[in-house]
């Protein structure tokens, strides 16, 4: 009986040390800590293998998030050649094809917007040039206008001496008829 007692208590210190180790896991990685692995060599039998696949589970979880991390941190940095690389199953497959064709969908949109800034840059210089050879005719115009404005104006003085001096040769040639009804009648008298 004494040996079926001792290989009970070993028995029971084995699952206390497996129940101890399998919390501190969990309570790792309920703190974020997923890179904590139980000690494999510290067990033996099924609870190596318990270990073991304890381990290798928290591996295929951990693997996927930190090949996600990377593809972000690669975006982050403007990388728009970043991508989840990795070959992953189930859920974690679905979250890797997720992220990669939204990066790939990002670069399309970013090169769509690359290539609208570059047609509104050459749009906007020949509208600046629009503008500069507008300005260019309309200053052209305006001295064109001023020209026949100061023309308009000499040709106005010239009219107007020209018709002071109508009305002067009108009222001599008034007085030179008057003269000359006046030497008619002289000379008729």
């Amino acid at each position: 009986e004494l040996k079926g007692a001792c290989a009970s208590l070993v028995d029971v210190a084995a699952e206390l040390q497996i129940t101890d180790e399998l919390l501190r896991l969990a309570g790792a990685a309920q703190q974020g800590d997923m890179a904590r692995r139980a000690p494999v060599a510290a067990f033996e039998g099924n609870y190596r293998r318990i270990v073991e696949a304890i381990n290798a589970t928290l591996d295929a979880f951990l693997d996927p998030l930190e090949a996600t991390q990377e593809a972000l941190s690669e975006l982050a940095r403007l990388d728009l050649g970043a991508k989840v690389r990795g070959e992953f199953r189930g859920t974690y497959g679905e979250l890797q094809g997720a992220i990669n064709s939204t990066v790939t969908a990002l670069r399309r949109a970013l090169g769509k917007v690359a290539t609208c800034a570059g047609r509104v840059s050459q749009s906007s210089a020949g509208l600046a040039q629009g503008g500069h050879d507008l300005a260019a005719a309309a200053a052209q115009q305006s001295a064109t206008l001023t020209v026949i404005s100061e023309t308009i104006q000499i040709m106005a003085e010239t009219t107007r001496e020209a018709a002071e001096q109508a009305a002067g040769a009108s009222r001599e040639a008034g007085l030179s008829v008057e003269v000359a009804h006046h030497g008619a009648r002289s000379m008729g008298e």
